[in-house]
């Protein structure tokens, strides 16, 4: 087994589609140990920044094809 080897410990099995981004979102919805609002929130909040940064017209643009605007 060599340095460039990507899995050096072996291979991880995992179940189809048991891991996703937003998991631990959904699983503390599904938990009641969030609300709807504290989710959406998260997701606002830490999503749309990722993905848009401080581009305000970028994130006005994606919200209104959420929203079918």
């Amino acid at each position: 087994m060599g340095l460039d080897d990507p899995y050096p410990l072996g291979e991880m099995d995992s179940e189809k589609q048991s891991s996703y981004p937003g998991k631990i979102l959904d699983l503390a919805m599904d938990r009641d140990i969030i609300t709807q609002d504290d989710y959406d929130g998260m997701w606002d909040e830490h999503v749309v920044r990722w993905l848009f940064g401080d581009n305000d017209a970028a994130k006005k643009e994606f919200y209104d094809r959420v929203t079918g605007k």
